[in-house]
This record gives C-alpha cells, sequence and structure tokens, in this order.
C-alpha cells in the first residue's frame, strides 16, 4: 500500500488520550507511536465500511 504524508488535528482530549496509550505501552516496553494507533484505527474502520457495504449489496440482490 503506498502511503502518503499528512496532517491531522486532533481535539486535545482525543491527543492526550493516545498520548497516555502511548506512554503505557513504552513503560510496558512495547514499541508504539500515535500514528500507528491512527493507521491502524482507519484501517480498521475502513475494512468495516467494506465488510458492512458487501453485507448490505447481499441483502439487496
Amino acid at each position: 500500500m503506498d502511503r502518503v504524508r499528512t496532517s491531522i488535528m486532533l481535539p486535545e482530549g482525543v491527543y492526550s488520550y493516545l498520548k497516555d496509550i502511548v506512554i503505557t505501552a513504552q513503560n510496558e516496553g512495547v514499541k508504539l507511536s500515535m500514528n500507528e494507533i491512527i493507521n491502524d484505527a482507519i484501517l480498521y474502520y475502513l475494512d468495516y465500511v467494506n465488510i458492512e457495504r458487501e453485507y448490505l449489496e447481499r441483502r439487496m440482490r
């Protein structure tokens, strides 16, 4: 998958929440970044949307 660089604006509360997750993971010895969390969340969402679309298309037949 090709990647492009982009930037996003997050609400401060979301940023703080994700930052706490990253810090906790790093304290436990897990290499994790906010970028990885956001990328994984977007890919998960897109997979869900595709599955939902396929399901609806099958129901409409």
